[in-house]
């Protein structure tokens, strides 16, 4: 009995390639369910005299911010936004001296790394917005879209971008 080890390669490969996508899909479903249970943390502990301790497991700040990312998809969030959403899922923003320059730090990494896009943020000069991608994926500067060096694209170029990451995120 002769064995293909070239189907048997590319079939492993494919399986791997399916793991992946789910690994991804849950990472994302995880940090949507952090989200989730802080906030209901947030309105248990308003309602009632005690307080609720239950352990988020969130991990260090890279982790935390890009469980922040994840969980928002397929929108851009600022790095105010991305502060705040930390502090809703308790992690502690306050016991760092120079929080906002650690955040900037960790958002740069990111950025190189191609885990997520930056771009301008319309609404204030100076200040962008960041979105997850994971896979390092970066869309064509000729087509109008964020490209890794932060150009900003036209609102229906950010809104195609959005329609078409979802959907590959879907789909995977």
């Amino acid at each position: 009995m002769e064995t293909n080890y070239k189907a048997d390669a590319e079939q492993a490969q494919e399986d791997l390639r399916d793991m992946l996508s789910q690994k991804d899909e849950l990472e994302i479903r995880i940090a949507r369910q952090q989200r989730r249970l802080a906030a209901l943390i947030t309105l248990a502990e308003s309602s009632e005299e005690e307080t609720v301790n239950i352990d988020l497991r969130i991990g260090g700040l890279t982790e935390s911010v890009v469980s922040v990312l994840k969980s928002i998809l397929p929108e851009f969030a600022t790095p105010n936004q991305i502060t705040i959403k930390l502090d809703q899922i308790q992690f502690p923003v306050a016991d760092y001296k120079n929080f906002r320059g650690t955040l900037h730090t960790v958002l740069m990494r990111l950025h190189k790394s191609g885990k997520i896009i930056k771009v301008p943020y319309p609404a204030k000069e100076g200040e962008f917005m960041y979105q997850w991608t994971g896979d390092g994926w970066m869309p064509r500067t000729r087509s109008g879209l964020p490209d890794s060096a932060g150009t900003l694209p036209s609102p229906d170029s950010i809104k195609l971008w959005n329609a078409v990451k979802a959907r590959a995120i879907k789909n995977k």
